[in-house]
């Protein structure tokens, strides 16, 4: 059984080929599982739920905001696509009791699979791209995004969550690297893992993910480079890899979007900067509005609409857009308790890392919460579950 379970764990590392219908499946599987493990162990432990309220309270933290939501209309729909949160923890609260430990073998046999899937996701972008003529100019890369989204069968997937799933196997693949002690003889395997990804990785051209990646690379190359001539090093082989990436039209024109007076100005659809500001000013309006309580879970997709019909911000006065920004979207929904809850979480798995000297833990963390700056991604099945089963897997992991 436990093999089977073992299994199923590095599986979640085959997320990224895995159809958006089928992604949530590994979840209910390790779940049944647990179950099956708990009721056949016969010298089981006391189920941890201190550890579980504390793994799962992203969800908990929603629920009281029920009961001041004045829209209850498809609530069931709003805590079931979120119930990963909850369901993931009470999985490993059952491994646990049933004395299953998440050990560093069944990390590393994570890693592996994450990072063979996320090379062959980026090979599969790559010629996704090439076949739609981005490389010939046949097609540009912004009407090429569409059609990963839509088109990409089975595996089409939004660029945002695309980008997620090459970062945090680069994230594997540098840690691999980093804890390796024969870093000469490993480095050509590692450019052949990583080479692939930060290629598709800056095709994707996403700001916010982009920056989460290289300030968890800085992060983690000062982390295990105590030497200041490697440091030195690596972080100048870094700026010409930042230097080649800003040759990219696409990237380029994204961040110079940032700087321009006019992005400010009016409301512009094809920049997503200025899409951003508008949004922004919607949310910061509506958190004034209620700092204390927010507008419970059911309520803050109307108000936000609301704001945009006033103030004209969108074309099209159908057109909803959510806060673009996790801290800001539990803010809306369960006010400053919210937002205080989900910083208390990864300010918590944070310490844990640096307790336990734990680099891939810290790293994933900081590259989560710069990500949550930028992006809602606890409210889509596909961000959900890889944050979800990272955060708590690794919460739950013991060093032997």
């Amino acid at each position: 059984m436990k093999k089977i379970i073992i299994t199923t764990f590095c599986a979640f590392g085959a997320l990224p080929l895995l159809p958006n219908a089928l992604k949530g499946v590994p979840i209910y599987l390790l779940f049944v599982l647990s179950i099956i493990l708990t009721v056949k162990s016969k010298n089981s432990v006391d189920f941890p739920y201190k550890k579980v309220v504390i793994a799962s309270v992203l969800y908990l933290i929603l629920l009281p905001s029920l009961l001041y939501t004045e829209n209850l209309i498809r609530i069931d729909m709003e805590l079931s696509s979120r119930i990963a949160l909850l369901l993931v923890p009470i999985t490993f609260g059952l491994l646990y009791k049933s004395r299953f430990q998440i050990s560093e073998s069944i990390i590393e046999k994570l890693s592996k699979v994450y990072i063979l899937s996320g090379i062959v996701f980026a090979v599969i972008i790559i010629g996704y791209l090439g076949y739609l003529g981005v490389f010939n100019n046949q097609m540009n890369l912004h009407d090429a995004m569409a059609y990963i989204n839509n088109e990409m069968l089975p595996i089409n997937q939004h660029a945002i969550y695309a980008s997620i799933f090459l970062s945090v196997p680069l994230i594997f693949s540098m840690m691999r690297f980093l804890k390796s002690e024969r870093k000469g003889a490993n480095l050509v395997y590692v450019l052949l893992e990583i080479i692939p990804m930060s290629i598709a990785l800056t095709l994707m051209s996403k700001k916010g993910i982009l920056l989460a990646t290289l300030a968890t690379s800085v992060f983690l190359i000062i982390y295990y480079y105590k030497s200041i001539k490697s440091r030195l090093f690596i972080l100048m082989s870094l700026g010409v890899f930042l230097i080649l990436m800003f040759q990219v039209p696409r990237v380029k024109k994204l961040f110079s979007e940032l700087i321009n007076p006019q992005t400010y100005a009016q409301v512009n659809s094809k920049n997503s900067t200025s899409m951003r500001y508008a949004i922004y000013y919607c949310t910061i309006s509506k958190i004034k509005e209620s700092p204390i309580m927010g507008y419970g879970l059911g309520d803050v997709k109307n108000e936000l609409k609301k704001c945009y019909e006033e103030n004209e911000l969108f074309s099209n006065p159908n057109e909803y857009y959510n806060s673009h920004n996790q801290y800001v979207s539990y803010y809306l929904t369960s006010g400053i308790f919210g937002l205080l809850t989900l910083v208390f979480f990864l300010f918590n798995l944070l310490y844990k890392g640096i307790k336990e000297h734990h680099g891939l833990l810290i790293g994933l963390v900081i590259f989560f919460s710069i990500t949550m700056l930028f992006e809602n991604i606890l409210e889509r099945q596909s961000g959900l579950t890889i944050f979800s089963f990272l955060m708590t897997s690794l919460y739950f992991y013991e060093k032997e």
